[in-house]
């Protein structure tokens, strides 16, 4: 019994280590700066990536809910990237990429919205608020 309680110690601290490493990595690749709860913070000149998890095949997507201070980020395009799967399985999902040019020091938030474009009068079934802070 002693030997399982080590053994799901460490193989908790080894899950633990994969869960953090790959943001560490992104962080560090991208240069993208520092990502707290929904704040990014950024320099004048990158692109700022946001990867909200969506589902193309539902008829959902993500779409941009009000406006974005264009003295502050410029919208620089949008892509979805499914999920490495077995071409037999239907229906998996993927990301939804935005991505955004910092032209001058300030604040913008950004505001989206997980939801059917047809659909108008329906409320979006997701929300997701970020706001990026340009140094």
């Amino acid at each position: 019994m002693g030997n399982q309680v080590i053994l799901v110690q460490e193989t908790h601290r080894f899950l633990h280590k994969l869960t953090i490493l790959p943001i560490l990595i992104l962080i560090s690749i991208f240069n993208v700066s520092c990502v707290t709860k929904n704040t990014i913070e950024t320099r004048v000149g990158e692109v700022v990536n946001i990867t909200l998890e969506s589902n193309g095949t539902t008829g959902y997507g993500w779409r941009i809910a009000g406006t974005v201070d264009e003295d502050v980020l410029q919208p620089a395009g949008s892509e979805y990237v499914p999920d490495k799967v077995s071409p037999m399985i239907v229906g998996a999902g993927g990301r939804e990429i935005w991505m955004f040019k910092a032209l001058k020091k300030g604040r913008a938030k950004l505001y989206f919205e997980y939801a059917r474009p047809w659909e108008k009068d329906v409320p979006a079934v997701k929300k997701e608020a970020f706001v990026i802070v340009v140094k």
